[in-house]
This record gives structure tokens, sequence and C-alpha cells, in this order.
């Protein structure tokens, strides 16, 4: 029986943005691609802040997140000494973590060579992109809040 050549190991993932959890490489054109697909608005219609459109904006975000793999960045842990346990879910559980806490969670990679780092950039992106107008008036009052590091 003639040899056969092994079947070569493929990574096995339910989105391209999902088949690495390393960093993320945009010089190459998949790279560039994920990016660019990842930033675009959202599939819902830009949301205006308004309370009775936040299940959906949230809702698209949150199928978005999971095909791009920025769920990780949207768990953080209620303990900051343990990141990997007990996590709240921002999507979910929104109201249940402060600013102080999250700053301190963000603080901790955002300028670093890392795919959380990528992927907070990614998500700021597709969040303005997919706001109103109204919407991006409102919330810039508040970019001190919001940014880490002018990020």
């Amino acid at each position: 029986m003639a040899d056969v050549p092994p079947i070569p190991l493929m990574a096995f993932a339910l989105s391209p943005a999902l088949a690495t959890s390393g960093v993320l490489d945009y010089s190459t054109k998949v790279g560039a691609q994920l990016y660019k697909d990842a930033t675009t608005k959202l599939g819902c219609d830009k949301f205006d802040c308004q309370a009775v459109n936040l299940k959906v904006f949230l809702q698209t975000l949150t199928d978005r997140a999971h095909a791009y793999g920025l769920s990780t960045i949207l768990e953080i842990p209620r303990d900051l000494t343990r990141p990997l346990l007990n996590l709240i879910s921002l999507l979910d559980q929104y109201g249940q973590v402060d600013m102080d806490h999250l700053r301190t969670h963000v603080t901790s990679y955002i300028n670093t060579p890392s795919r959380a780092a990528q992927d907070e950039a990614l998500l700021y992106s597709c969040l303005a992109a997919s706001l109103s107008q109204d919407a991006l008036a409102k919330v810039s009052t508040w970019k001190a809040d919001y940014t880490v590091n002018n990020l």
C-alpha cells in the first residue's frame, strides 16, 4: 500500500476571526479584510441612544462580538486579581460594572501589543460607525470617561 500523505490539521473556527486567538496581522489581505468587516456599522439602524432601541442594538453588537472574537474584552472579571473567574458580561450585565473598575481592567491591556488591544480598537470603531449623529453628539461629551490614554 502506498504511503498516503497526512491530512493537514486545520484550525476549526466558526468564523475567520476566531481561527486565531493571537494578534491579527493587519498587513495581510486577510487581516485587513477582517479589520474592515469587523469595524463596519452594525446591521441594525444606527443607534440613537433611545432606550426603546437598546435591545436590538445590544443583540446585533453581541452577534458581531461573537463573530469577530470580541466577546473576551466584553467580559470583565469581578475580581481583577483573578481575571478568568466570575466574569460580568458588559452586554448583558452592563449596570453591574462601575467605570473605575472597567477603566482599571482596560488599562491592563490597552497599550500592549495584544489581541485584546486590537479587539478594543475594533470595537470602538464599530460602535462609532453604528451610532447616529445625535447619539455621537450625546456620547462624545463623555469621551474622557470612556477612553483610556486617549484610546
